[in-house]
């Protein structure tokens, strides 16, 4: 009997419980693209958290004058810049002579060697170069090797000033690459600059501009 009473105390408890119906599963939406103006926020916003420093354009005269005055604000009287269609439409090289900042142009030619090039690099205080594309999600900035913009122009100065147009903006790093599969594949360097050089192997503490600038600006041109 007790065996009989303790059978039936328990028996509902091992009964499979009935099934409740299982709602309908939705469809994977995607997250919504943001817009380019919502791409320049984010940008801005995760460089400058990355220790960057945004400025924003709404011209190429603007952005010249951007430039120039974050020069201007560094006391560099030495520069190298990069030799692309976008440092090209800037026309930069009057108004550094004029502020008397002494400009290499970074592209190999019958007179420049590519060791030329490193030296001037190095021994310049700042490099100007502009951007392939920006990505908004990291506030990463992309630069493709390229004849006329070395990786010397980036990494060597003490500071970095770059500019970028900001129709050049993808939302992450995914579809960077599509970008640049586009263009025709990687070429010989691709750089990612997400703030300035900082490292914290000597001594375990957080160094800035051991291995590159000590300092990043980008210049937005909306």
């Amino acid at each position: 009997m007790e065996r009989d009473r303790f059978l039936a105390r328990i028996r509902p408890s091992l009964e499979a419980p009935a099934e409740t119906p299982r709602a309908a599963c939705e469809p994977y939406r995607p997250p919504p693209v943001p817009d380019r103006r919502q791409m320049a926020e984010r940008l801005v916003s995760e460089l400058e958290a990355a220790g960057g420093i945004a400025h924003r354009a709404g011209s190429m005269a603007e952005a010249r004058e951007r430039v120039l005055e974050i020069l201007g604000r560094a006391a560099a009287k030495s520069a190298i810049r990069g030799d692309t269609p976008l440092t090209r439409r800037l026309e930069l090289d009057a108004g550094l002579a004029s502020a008397g900042i002494d400009v290499t142009v970074g592209c190999l030619s019958t007179d420049t060697t590519r060791q030329q090039l490193r030296d001037a690099a190095f021994m310049a205080e700042a490099g100007i170069t502009s951007v392939d594309f920006g990505i908004a999600e990291t506030g990463t900035l992309a630069l493709l090797a390229a004849p006329g913009q070395g990786r010397a122009i980036s990494l060597l100065p003490p500071l970095h000033v770059a500019v970028l147009d900001s129709r050049d903006l993808v939302y992450e790093l995914a579809e960077l690459f599509e970008k640049v599969t586009e263009r025709g594949g990687l070429p010989s360097a691709l750089t990612l600059v997400t703030g300035p050089s900082r490292t914290g192997d000597i001594e375990q503490k957080l160094t800035i501009g051991i291995h590159g600038p000590a300092e990043l600006h980008l210049v937005l041109i909306d």
